[in-house]
């Protein structure tokens, strides 16, 4: 079914109405736009490849089987920001909650009415926060034998639950 879904032809078909609406003025939301480019990514048997063997990788019948949860302690000897909007219908916020837990010293900065696409949505609050993390946070200097030890030691014990 992929393949006839992402086929070029399907693409070019469904472009040519908005290409016409582009004409008279129609300007597609920023979440159209990404969701579109998103997909015009696909039409492209690479990409499709590429697609299929990710979500393979991390998806199955009973839904998502991987996750970076128990590591995401690795993450606290590096400054970590977590921006997420608080009307994510496609990540919902929880995930930022638990994942800002996970890691130790991590900012975790909510956009009140915000989605998923922050960097487009949301660009100038996205940006004053990203700013305002750069210039207020130190950055790493993690030596590389301490990366070897954190890379080879088992997760705290609360991890493992």
């Amino acid at each position: 079914m992929l393949p006839l879904l992402l086929h070029p032809r399907i693409r070019e078909a469904a472009e040519w109405p908005g290409g016409v609406a582009k004409r008279v003025g129609w300007r597609p939301s920023i979440n159209l736009t990404e969701v579109w480019r998103s997909y015009t990514t696909l039409t492209d048997r690479h990409g499709q490849m590429a697609f299929v063997n990710t979500v393979r990788s991390v998806i199955d019948i009973a839904g998502q089987r991987v996750s970076a949860h128990d590591r995401l302690y690795l993450a606290a000897a590096v400054p970590t920001l977590i921006v997420w909007g608080d009307r994510d219908r496609i990540i919902p916020v929880e995930h930022a909650y638990r994942a800002a837990e996970a890691i130790p010293g991590a900012r975790l900065e909510v956009l009140k009415g915000a989605g998923h696409f922050l960097p487009w949505r949301n660009a100038d609050r996205f940006l004053a926060v990203l700013e305002d993390f750069l210039k207020s946070t130190t950055p790493a200097n993690v030596p590389d034998d301490q990366w070897r030890k954190l890379l080879t030691s088992a997760p705290p014990d609360d991890e493992l639950e």
